[in-house]
């Protein structure tokens, strides 16, 4: 496959506000991925039997949409033609105007984290850094493996999911136990600093993987892993890649089998604890996942899958907005229970 020159490439790439499909704005803008993290963070808040606070829930959206911002403007400023998507054209078009919005989300998060969120959330916004740094490392020198389900794509829908875990039970007892045994204040020293990141990174990372980061993880990384395969299937630059193109058939059976599996396990959990709780009790710990939010999950990996038998008859940038959209089902559970 030959490859165009930069100053091709480069037409390619740019775009205008009136070539920019309606549907497309979410994910141009990267407000689709902090609303779905929004929605969730929030259902499960609700079937812990606390609320979750404005100030909670607009640092969670303002985190995830930076994440999502500063990985779309590092990409702009690298001209691929096999990045042929809406959203990649518009940051690289307008990178140096975006460049504002981006600065005032970053001075806003270190304001946040210095003078603003409680003590145990920004402790475990430190635990995130961790996957963080796995992930982007994976974007920077995993960007051309030729797998069936990229590293990438499930640390993203990891991360994705520890950021909801956080919002939604960073006040529980287990992580407040936690938070207290770090005692930021009565450390000093190197070695005492590294014991701390020890206590809240190690042992929160893997606090937060119990239960809920496993479906929420699995499910978000699906997601991801549709995404790539409709849009490569339909990029015209893609034709001989070993990727989820290139794989045909192949990978899509691959995928209609493993969400299938993941759709079935969902229900069957949902059912044991709906007997087993009374379908009311709230979660009081990050083991216990509520009966209505696997239902949920349950129902986004149906309806995701739903839409990928009917692929063919929707645009590639209508595809990526259904694909975030079934992820605000929790909304509709929260409105119907």
């Amino acid at each position: 496959m030959g490859y165009m020159s930069d100053e091709a490439t480069s037409n390619i790439m740019k775009m205008k506000f009136s070539q920019i499909p309606l549907c497309a704005w979410p994910g141009a803008l990267c407000i689709d991925a902090p609303s779905v993290a929004l929605a969730w963070a929030w259902l499960l808040t609700r079937e812990r039997g606390q609320a979750l606070t404005p100030m909670i829930g607009c640092s969670l959206f303002l985190f995830v949409w930076l994440i999502y911002a500063l990985d779309r403007f590092v990409q702009a400023f690298g001209v691929d033609a096999e990045e042929d998507t809406v959203r990649h054209r518009f940051w690289f078009t307008y990178k140096y105007y975006l460049s504002v919005p981006v600065g005032l989300a970053i001075s806003a998060c270190v304001y946040f984290s210095l003078w603003v969120l409680p003590q145990n959330f920004i402790f475990g916004s430190g635990v995130l850094v961790v996957v963080l740094a796995i992930y982007l490392f994976f974007c920077c020198f995993t960007t051309r493996l030729s797998l069936n389900f990229k590293p990438k794509i499930w640390l993203c829908g990891l991360l994705f999911a520890l950021g909801v875990q956080l919002a939604s039970g960073y006040n529980l007892p287990a992580f407040q136990a936690l938070s207290a045994q770090v005692d930021l204040e009565g450390r000093s020293g190197l070695l005492e600093s590294i014991e701390a990141f020890w206590l809240m990174g190690i042992h929160g990372l893997l606090l937060l993987m119990r239960g809920n980061a496993l479906f929420l993880g699995v499910g978000f990384g699906i997601n991801c892993a549709a995404i790539s395969l409709w849009q490569q299937e339909k990029n015209p630059h893609l034709p001989d890649r070993r990727s989820f193109a290139g794989l045909g058939e192949k990978a899509c059976i691959r995928f209609v089998r493993f969400t299938s599996f993941w759709i079935v396990v969902l229900i069957v959990f949902a059912v044991v604890g709906f007997r087993s709780a009374g379908g009311a009790e709230a979660m009081d710990s990050f083991e216990t996942l509520h009966p209505w939010s696997l239902l949920s999950m349950a129902s986004t990996l149906s309806l995701l899958l739903l839409f990928h038998f009917k692929r063919d008859r929707f645009s590639v940038e209508t595809l990526r907005f259904i694909a975030d959209g079934v992820y605000l089902t929790p909304l509709v559970w929260v409105w119907v229970v």
